[in-house]
C-alpha cells in the first residue's frame, strides 16, 4: 500500500542533501510513517521533528494517513503533530486517509472531530478521493453517513459518479447509483457533460456504456435501481427445475445413453451456475439464492412426492406417516424460529475499569484489530463476530448458513439444530418408503432389472437419490454440530473464545482429545437446558428469587 503514494519522484538534489532529506524534502520520519507505529515511535523518542514538512508541505502525519498506519497516526499526535495541517493542495489528514481507504484510520480521525466533508483546493471531498482510488469499503461506509450528499461537486462540477466513470469502475458506479434517491447519471460538469458522456467518449469499455444506459432506462421506468428479480429468482428455481427435468428425461427417452448425457449436462449446469458461487454473477454481487433453492426445493418436492405418489403405494403405513407429519410440524416451527432474530449485537466490549472500548483502544494497541468491527464501530464482546453477508454483528455466532441465507447465532442455534434433525428424519422416512416400494415391486416383477424397476417411477427414483445425498449431508452436519457443542465452542469460535483459523467439517475443532467424555456431556447438557428446557429447576428458582 505504501508504494502507491511515493513514486516517480526526482532524485535528491544538492539542496535536499544540505537539509539532510531526500526526494522532495521527505524526512526519515516521513518514511517511518509509511511503515509501522514502532518505527515512528522510535524516531520520535530520538527527537525527530514531528512538524517537519516536505516540499509539498505534507507532514509525517499525512504520510501515516496515506499508508493506513493508524498506530503511527496515534504516536504522531501523541508527540504533538498538528491534526489540521494542510498540504499545498489544501488536503488534510482525512483526504490522505481516504486515499488509503483504511476504515480504521478514517474512523480514528472522525473520532478526533476532524470535519470529514472538508474540501481541498480542487473542491474534492473524501468521497471523490475514495471513488478515484476504488476503495469500496470506505465508499459504503461514507454512504451510510446521515449527512452524505452524493451529488456534491468539485471545482470542475464533477460528482463522484464522474470520477467512477473516468476510472471505468462499474462496481463503484453501481454502488453510487443504487444509493442515490435521484439518478447521478444526469448530473453535468462545467462543460455540460454527464457521466454517460464521459463513458461514451475516450477509451471506456462498451460494457460500462451499456450498463449506464440500462440503469438510466430503469430509473426512468421505476424511479429506483435494485437487483433485478430475475437475477435471484432464476438461481432459486434452477435446482428444482433441474431435478424435475432429470426425471422427465428418464421417463421420456428410451435411449439410456441420451438420458445420461442430458442429465449430466443439466446437473453440471445447475451446479456451476446456481449452486457453486456464494454471490450472484450480477454486478451487485448479492448473496446467491442457489443453495437456498436447493434446500427448500428438495424438502418441498420430497414432501409432495412422499404424500401424493409414494405413500399411497406403501399404504397402510400408519406409524411412519404420523411420525412424518410430526417432523413436518417440527420443521415448520423450528424454521420460523431460525428466521427470527439470530442475536444482533448492539453491545461493545468493556475494559477493566468498566469503560466501553472503541477505536481509540485499537489505535493505542490496547485492543487488537480483529477484536474491533470497523463496519459497526464497536469492540466485539465475548463470542461476537461480524457477518459480511448479513452486514451485521451477531452474539455467539456459529456460522452463516448459505442454504438458509441467514446467520445461526445465540438466539436461533437451538432452532437450527432442531430443524436439521427434523429434516434428517424426514429424509430417512422418504428413503425407507422408496426402498420398501421398489423392493416389493421387484419381488412381483422378477424379470425386470434393478435399473428398469427404478425407471418405472422416475420422480420417486430421482428424489430417492436426492434424499440419500441429503441424508449424508444432514447426518454429517448433525455430528459436526454435536462435536463443537460438546467442546464448548461454536463453528466460528474455539472454547477459549478465540476465532478458529480454519472452518470446515473436518478441521473446525481445536480441542480433540483434550476433553473427557464427562466434560463433553456437561457441555451438551448445558446446550439442551438453554434451548430446549427453559422451565428447568434453576430457571424457576431464579424467577422466584427475582419476584421476591
Amino acid at each position: 500500500m505504501t508504494g502507491d503514494f511515493v513514486i516517480n519522484e526526482p532524485r535528491p538534489g544538492a539542496n535536499d542533501r544540505e537539509r539532510g532529506s531526500t526526494w522532495h524534502g521527505i524526512s526519515e520520519l516521513h518514511r517511518a510513517a509509511l511503515g509501522s507505529a514502532n518505527d515512528v515511535r522510535s524516531l520520535l523518542l530520538k527527537g525527530a521533528d514531528v512538524t517537519v514538512k516536505n516540499n509539498f508541505e505534507e507532514t509525517a502525519l499525512h504520510y501515516a494517513c496515506q499508508a493506513g498506519n493508524w498506530g503511527g497516526v496515534f504516536q504522531l499526535l501523541l508527540f504533538g503533530a498538528n491534526l489540521y495541517d494542510l498540504d499545498k493542495g489544501g488536503r488534510s489528514c482525512v483526504h490522505h486517509a481516504a486515499r488509503s481507504g483504511c476504515l480504521l484510520t478514517f474512523q480514528y480521525l472522525e473520532f478526533l472531530g476532524v470535519n470529514q466533508w472538508q474540501r481541498d483546493k480542487k473542491g474534492r471531498t473524501v468521497l471523490h478521493l475514495a471513488v478515484e482510488h476504488g476503495h469500496i469499503e470506505l465508499i459504503k461506509y461514507l454512504i451510510k453517513q446521515k449527512d452524505i450528499d452524493l451529488h456534491v461537486k468539485d471545482n470542475k462540477q464533477r460528482t463522484a459518479m464522474h470520477d467512477a466513470v473516468l476510472q471505468g469502475n462499474r462496481d463503484v458506479c453501481w454502488i453510487l447509483e443504487c444509493a442515490s434517491e435521484d439518478s447521478l447519471l444526469n448530473d453535468k460538469d462545467q462543460g455540460g457533460k454527464t457521466p454517460i458522456d464521459y463513458a461514451t467518449s475516450g477509451t471506456k469499455s462498451l460494457q460500462l456504456v451499456k450498463a449506464l444506459r440500462r440503469w438510466q432506462r430503469i430509473r426512468m421506468l421505476s424511479g429506483r435501481l435494485e437487483v433485478p428479480k430475475i437475477s435471484w429468482i432464476f438461481p432459486l428455481i434452477t435446482p428444482s427445475i433441474s431435478t424435475l427435468l432429470i426425471a422427465l428425461n428418464i421417463w421420456y427417452f428410451n435411449s439410456r445413453l441420451v438420458a445420461i448425457f442430458l442429465n449430466l449436462f443439466i446437473f453440471f449446469f445447475a451446479y456451476f451456475y446456481a449452486m457453486r458461487p456464494h454471490r450472484l454473477w450480477h454486478i451487485s454481487r448479492a448473496p446467491n439464492t442457489g443453495l437456498l433453492g436447493w434446500f427448500f426445493g428438495s424438502v418441498i418436492l420430497s414432501l409432495l412426492i412422499y404424500f401424493t405418489l409414494l405413500l399411497p403405494k406403501i399404504w397402510p403405513d400408519f406409524g411412519y406417516t404420523i411420525f412424518s407429519l410430526l417432523m413436518v410440524l417440527l420443521f415448520t416451527l423450528s424454521l420460523r424460529s431460525v428466521y427470527a432474530d439470530p442475536g444482533v449485537s448492539d453491545d461493545t466490549k468493556f475494559d477493566a475499569d468498566g469503560n466501553p472500548m472503541g477505536i481509540i483502544d485499537v489505535v493505542s494497541a490496547r485492543l487488537r484489530k480483529c477484536e474491533y468491527c470497523s463496519r459497526c464501530k464497536t469492540a466485539y464482546p465475548r463470542r461476537t463476530k461480524h457477518c459480511r453477508l448479513c452486514d451485521c454483528c451477531y452474539k455467539g455466532l456459529d456460522h452463516h448458513c448459505l442454504f438458509l441465507m441467514t446467520c445461526i447465532a445465540i438466539k436461533n442455534h437451538g432452532a437450527f439444530l432442531a430443524m436439521i434433525f427434523s429434516v434428517f428424519i424426514a429424509q430417512f422416512s422418504y428413503v425407507r418408503g422408496s426402498l420398501m416400494y421398489f423392493w416389493s415391486y421387484s419381488q412381483s416383477n422378477a424379470e425386470m432389472s434393478y435399473l428398469e424397476v427404478l425407471g418405472t417411477e422416475p420422480l420417486i427414483s430421482v428424489y430417492l437419490a436426492v434424499n440419500m445425498l441429503g441424508l449424508w449431508w444432514t447426518f454429517t452436519l448433525l455430528l459436526f454440530q454435536i462435536k463443537v457443542i460438546s467442546e464448548g465452542g461454536t463453528t466460528c469460535f474455539l472454547p477459549n473464545d478465540e476465532l478458529r483459523t480454519r472452518i470446515d467439517c473436518i478441521h473446525a475443532t481445536g480441542t480433540i482429545g483434550e476433553l473427557t467424555v464427562k466434560q463433553r456431556l456437561r457441555n451438551l447438557k448445558q446446550f439442551i437446558n438453554y434451548y430446549y428446557l427453559p422451565q428447568n429447576k434453576e430457571d424457576v428458582t431464579l424467577r422466584k428469587l427475582q419476584q421476591v
